[in-house]
């Protein structure tokens, strides 16, 4: 996942269509293990950070070991805090990292 990969968020863009990025990652992420977890967590693409995010909250008991460094790595991606877009619906809007990670932590 690059950063030429997309910065939109969201499973469906418009006319209810799967942005590419969404797809790309969804055909990958049944082959998720800790490492490839934790590589994309240190991905340049704030949406590959974001989407791994996803996958370690859903996961948390396979990263027992790492779990320390990567709540650390978590608070430093908050600072960061980019800007991406995401469709409700068919409309475009802006949402920060920082948001996105507080809910998907909840």
């Amino acid at each position: 996942m690059s950063p030429e990969s997309g910065m939109i968020y969201g499973r469906y863009g418009v006319g209810s269509e799967t942005l590419s990025n969404w797809r790309l990652f969804s055909s990958i992420e049944r082959r998720f293990n800790k490492d490839i977890v934790i590589l994309l967590l240190f991905s340049k693409n704030p949406l590959s950070r974001i989407r791994a995010l996803e996958y370690y909250y859903k996961n948390k008991n396979e990263f027992e070991d790492e779990k320390n460094e990567i709540e650390k790595w978590i608070r430093e991606i908050k600072k960061e805090n980019v800007s991406l877009e995401k469709f409700r619906g068919c409309i475009l809007e802006h949402i920060s990292t920082r948001e996105l990670i507080y809910k998907i932590e909840r």
